[in-house]
């Protein structure tokens, strides 16, 4: 919308709302198993004790044996843990608006000087991207978020997740948003002469 009460001024403001949808390498990347570094698994032994260490009954929960609760066996020697990493067919578009507001000053007494001032406010939602293995683990244990809880594949022999098939899962998902707001100045003066190079 622009809107000019006089000559000189004129108003604009627009409303945007777009939609991209995961490429095909966000879709299709093939999956597959890859490590994660960590200073020891937080039902293990190594971080027992610590401010890293889950609540037993967490622990229990995603799949560690009662029995092997805090055991050495957890905790991987070269600090590497297994995650399934790879594209997801679940994903959805993500969705973006932009509003943007400005004026643009054109005076009649400088006809070859021209002032823009614009802000804008743009906000995107369910990004694209990965949310990490360890965030995974911070966030079941700490947190309590049974979608994360869920994604923590504990080998059922062991209850680890560096040996055998134990895993934690990390592909592509829909997480957060990113958003910016702020402002943009041109000044614009085509009256100055500098010869050859035109004006």
């Amino acid at each position: 919308m622009d809107w000019a009460p006089i000559q000189d001024v004129k108003f604009r403001g627009s409303y945007q709302k777009a939609v991209r949808a995961a490429n095909v390498v966000e879709l299709f990347t093939a999956q597959g198993f890859n490590l994660f570094d960590l200073a020891g698994d937080p039902c293990g032994a190594d971080l027992a004790g610590t401010a890293g260490a889950a609540s037993d009954a967490a622990c229990i929960a995603s799949g560690v044996p009662a029995a092997l609760l805090r055991s050495a066996g957890l905790d991987s020697p070269a600090g590497q843990y297994n995650y399934l990493q790879g594209g997801s067919e679940d994903l959805v578009p993500e969705e973006s608006e932009t509003v943007t507001f400005g004026i643009i000053l054109q005076p009649r007494f400088a006809p070859r000087l021209s002032i823009t001032v614009d802000y804008f406010d743009i906000e995107i939602t369910d990004t694209i991207q990965t949310f990490g293995a360890e965030n995974t683990l911070n966030a079941c244990y700490f947190q309590g978020d049974q979608d994360s809880c869920d994604r923590i594949n504990r080998n059922p022999g062991n209850g680890s997740l560096w040996r055998g098939i134990g895993n934690v899962e990390d592909l592509n998902t829909n997480i957060g948003a990113l958003s910016t707001t702020g402002y943009d100045l041109n000044i614009n003066y085509s009256g100055l002469e500098s010869a050859a190079p035109g004006r």
